[in-house]
């Protein structure tokens, strides 16, 4: 079906998810303060579809941005991003391999694959920032961020389960950036969540662990993800191997701990202090268990579709109570109830 201008698509899993975790049990409140008919709202939910001024406007309602509520094909939708994407120099782009979206920081960005002008045989993974849009009294700590995901890559260079960096680009007078890692071959994990599929309990036991593996590598490097979410996990094409990436938002837990304490839109999947981020939740002893609080959001919407999935719903696709319960437990909202290490959850989970 060709695109309309204007309209795009929407993902209702993603509306579902964002509404509950607000609490919002129908689309008449769902319509409530954003303008739409509850009847257009209906029609538009219908046909998975709307125009793109709507969207924004229930995207506002929900308190997240419109790139979150759209399919993760969303991206095709568009022949060119709504910005100028230049290319860095001795790269070509080759295609765009994700949508638009905004990190928690409010920043815009999109992913390309890219071709080395000087190595047929290279690839980069790179991410494109736009910070035209951004105030100039913001910029120098958004430019801590970016720089903030190498810093990771290089402290954890050794590690098997962590992006490789190859370099940061600022262009048009720092008005865009590049963030460029060696590529890897795979997908992000939305591709296995969205649209909504049953997975095997073995290919969730291996991913879990894959990414278990990945945080307990960044966590002995003195490093907490904070914003682990599933298009940070890109899986191998075999499915055997995961690679976590986009540290913009880590937390080093010695020296400098955070780069921000903002946080400008929701998820599912970030540990409610990271909105409170106070000293408290800062303790050495706490702060991994942010990471964790994460996993289990994934590993639950693996397993549910619904990363905010209660214990009943959980149980009805994994019999075994105990488990399901720890599970729940790993996702506990306040940070003290969790498991405080990695090495802990590893533990529980191989025995399922």
């Amino acid at each position: 079906m060709k695109a309309r201008p204007g309209i795009v698509r929407i993902d209702l899993k993603k509306i579902e998810v964002f509404s509950n975790a607000l609490g919002i049990a129908n689309v008449g409140a769902l319509a409530k303060g954003t303008g739409i008919p509850r009847s257009t709202l209906n029609r538009y939910l219908h046909d998975e579809e709307m125009p793109i001024d709507r969207l924004k406007s229930l995207a506002n309602r929900l308190g997240t941005t419109p790139e979150s509520l759209m399919p993760i094909s969303s991206f095709a939708q568009n022949a060119e991003p709504p910005f100028k994407v230049v290319a860095p120099s001795n790269f070509d782009i080759l295609e765009f391999v994700s949508p638009i979206s905004s990190a928690a920081n409010g920043l815009s960005f999109c992913v390309a694959k890219l071709k080395s002008q000087l190595n047929a045989k290279h690839f980069s993974r790179g991410k494109f920032y736009w910070l035209a849009g951004v105030d100039q009294r913001n910029q120098p700590k958004l430019r801590e961020c970016l720089n903030r995901h190498g810093s990771v890559c290089e402290s954890c260079k050794d590690a098997l389960r962590v992006a490789r960096h190859r370099i940061a680009i600022p262009l048009e007078h720092d008005t865009a950036w590049w963030v460029l890692d060696h590529w890897i071959d795979g997908s992000p994990l939305d591709s296995l969540i969205y649209p909504r599929q049953e997975l095997s309990h073995s290919l969730i036991k291996r991913l879990g662990t894959e990414i278990l593996l990945g945080l307990d590598e960044l966590h002995s490097s003195g490093i907490v993800m904070r914003e682990l979410t599933p298009d940070k996990v890109i899986v191998s094409e075999d499915q055997e191997r995961c690679t976590l990436t986009d540290f913009e938002m880590a937390i080093l837990t010695e020296g400098t701990v955070s780069v921000s304490g903002r946080w400008k839109n929701r998820s599912p999947y970030l540990a409610p202090e990271n909105v409170d981020d106070s000293d408290y939740y800062r303790k050495p002893e706490i702060v991994k268990s942010r990471d964790i609080y994460s996993w289990a959001a994934i590993m639950i919407e693996l397993f549910t579709g619904d990363p905010l999935a209660d214990v009943k719903r959980l149980s009805e696709f994994l019999p075994q109570a105990k488990f399901a319960k720890y599970l729940m437990d790993c996702r506990h909202p306040r940070a003290d109830f969790r498991p405080k290490a990695v090495a802990e959850v590893l533990e529980v989970w191989n025995k399922w």
